[in-house]
């Protein structure tokens, strides 16, 4: 008797994304913070947002290549950076990173970093 086997393909969510980074920053010096979702099957998807709006990739904030390295149970870990320049009226602002695995409805949020700011003081003398 002849046996066929077939691979199957097993799509894991990530069970958590983890937002770090500093939140203290000056005003016109960046900050960076790191989105890593823990392992998943495929590798997920991470999108960046600030203040419920999705972030695109421009000269306030620059989106970083994602990275993959080996998870648990064969899965795939996914980190990617996001580099920030903040402005005055960013102060306050509220930062979260979401993973999403095709193929799989949900959608997994990290934690919220909130921006606070300090004015950048002119201490030259006149």
């Amino acid at each position: 008797m002849l046996k066929v086997c077939k691979p199957i393909s097993v799509s894991v969510p990530p069970l958590g994304v983890n937002l770090e980074g500093s939140i203290n920053a000056v005003v016109g010096t960046d900050i960076v913070l790191t989105c890593t979702s823990a392992s998943s099957n495929p590798a997920a998807s991470l999108k960046w947002y600030r203040n419920s709006d999705i972030l695109p990739n421009n000269q306030s904030s620059i989106i970083g290549l994602v990275q993959t390295s080996p998870g648990a149970d064969n899965g795939q870990v996914t980190s990617q950076t996001l580099t920030v320049t903040p402005t005055s009226s960013m102060d306050g602002d509220n930062y979260i990173c979401t993973a999403h695995v095709q193929g799989i409805a949900e959608t997994v949020e990290s934690n919220s970093r909130t921006l606070n700011l300090k004015c950048k003081y002119n201490t030259q003398w006149f």
